[in-house]
């Protein structure tokens, strides 16, 4: 997360108020979600969840262009599935992949130019490895995305990246001529956290990666309905992988609250980590952020002397706090009363009202028995 860390020193800046995201879906498919999708449904995810949708003309001109594809690969049936799996990745670079692109994330981008990262040459190969008949898995890690083909029942890597990608760590020989012969070698790496995708996940990675590119440039208006969608198609699916989605768009709608933290607009901080909570539930990265816009608003009372209003917001919001942040803003508001208090007993006393004074420490004292403050202002009127 990188907006992550509590506000709790005020900066005294302009605030405004930007458009609050929508936590209403903005992507939607044609079909019901399943875990497993035929090759024209992982385009056609691929190309709504890169914001490309099927309608558009943009869009049903790289789906042409993909049946293209998929019509050049058809003759590759007849072979063994080895021969098969490794002939669909040559063929994708010989009709399509010409330029690595490390932010061609984008599956219309990749169709209409020819570059491509691993996600979208991945998502290639999948959709044109199952159009002919073979088992092929998406592969997500951290930081990488890949292809698994099950030949015979063992698993075989597909490095999508590399023309030369299939079964990575075998020595292939490229060309040979009357004098000389000529090989490559991909090397097999190995990616912390790697993990098997549904073809629904996997297909709509064009859309996490969006979220992602967004998030870095606080285009939250955007990004939030995109990780709604992404989010609600999961859930349809695959629990855990619901579980990653939900963990992005908390990602995503934390750094929005911290950004508007940091705008001083703290309650509607707080109150957007409510709305999200409403829609999907709370957990501890909301309660983290909604405590510390709270807290932050209290704060920002308190120093203006609006001690009523700071108690009247924890009373409406301590519930769904952090026990500790909320114990700190009570602590807060307790020590702001009893300084009240006290200066009002001091103003008093030094114009001469000891009368007025002694009344307004017995009421102190009464009403804040534990302040120490104020239980020696009365006994200092009482000598």
């Amino acid at each position: 997360m990188k907006k992550c860390g509590l506000l709790f020193a005020l900066v005294f800046v302009c605030s405004t108020l930007s458009a609050e995201p929508s936590l209403e879906p903005s992507v939607s498919l044609s079909f019901e979600p399943e875990s497993r999708l035929n090759s024209t449904r992982i385009i056609e995810a691929a190309l709504e969840y890169s914001l490309c949708p099927l309608s558009s003309e943009r869009g049903q001109e790289c789906m042409k262009k993909y049946k293209s594809l998929e019509s050049a690969c058809a003759g590759l049936k007849r072979l063994p599935q080895a021969e098969r799996a490794e002939a669909v990745l040559t063929l994708l670079y010989k009709n399509l992949l010409v330029q690595y692109s490390a932010n061609q994330y984008l599956i219309d981008g990749a169709l209409q130019s020819g570059r491509y990262n691993c996600v979208t040459s991945a998502i290639l190969y999948l959709a044109l490895a199952k159009s002919v008949g073979l088992d092929v898995r998406g592969v997500e890690t951290t930081i990488h995305a890949y292809c698994n083909v099950y030949i015979d029942g063992q698993c075989v890597r597909v490095e999508c990246t590399n023309p030369y990608g299939y079964n990575p760590g075998v020595k292939k020989e490229t060309s040979q001529t009357q004098n000389s012969r000529t090989f490559t070698y991909v090397t097999k790496k190995h990616y912390s956290g790697s993990r098997e995708d549904s073809d629904l996940a996997f297909a709509t990675l064009t859309g996490k990666n969006l979220v992602s590119d967004l998030n870095e440039t606080d285009q939250y208006e955007k990004a939030v309905p995109v990780a709604v969608s992404r989010l609600l198609l999961l859930q349809a699916v695959n629990d855990r992988e619901a579980a990653v989605a939900r963990s992005d768009l908390d990602t995503l709608c934390t750094n929005y609250s911290i950004t508007e933290n940091r705008k001083l607009n703290h309650l509607a901080s707080a109150e957007y980590m409510e709305k999200v909570a409403a829609k999907f539930g709370w957990n501890d990265s909301l309660r983290k952020t909604y405590s510390n816009g709270v807290y932050n608003q209290v704060n920002t009372l308190l120093n203006n002397n609006r001690v009523e209003e700071a108690q009247s917001i924890l009373q409406k919001k301590s519930g769904n706090m952090l026990p500790s942040m909320a114990k700190n803003c009570e602590s807060n508001i307790f020590r702001s009363r009893e300084v009240n208090y006290h200066n009002k007993i001091a103003t008093l006393f030094n114009n001469g009202d000891w009368e007025g004074a002694l009344k307004i420490a017995e009421e102190a004292v009464k009403e804040f028995p534990s302040s120490k403050t104020l239980q020696n202002d009365l006994r200092r009127l009482k000598k």
